[in-house]
């Protein structure tokens, strides 16, 4: 299923991404894919905040954070599957 983009309009952080997921009421069905450059941005931010590093698959809030591996996402942008029937999600 190819994933909706969106711009956050800010960076995207562990923060932005939270918001993200309650204001578009995501569910724990539903996928969120970053570029890899953000990717690697929010591993970094999780173990600069927690001091230990980020266990994956990443859920926050229960939605999948995963890095498009298929370069479909630009740099500073979302993409959200909704209902992701993907057999590798868990």
């Amino acid at each position: 299923m190819k994933p909706q983009i969106q711009y956050l309009g800010k960076k995207i952080t562990i923060k932005s991404l939270r918001d993200y997921i309650l204001e578009n009421k995501l569910r724990e069905i539903d996928t969120i894919l970053l570029h890899p450059s953000n990717f690697d941005d929010i591993v970094i931010e999780y173990l600069d905040t927690y001091n230990s590093s980020i266990q994956l698959p990443y859920f926050l809030i229960g939605v999948l954070i995963g890095e498009d591996m298929e370069n479909s996402i630009p740099k500073n942008r979302v993409g959200t599957v909704k209902n992701d029937q993907d057999p590798n999600r868990r």
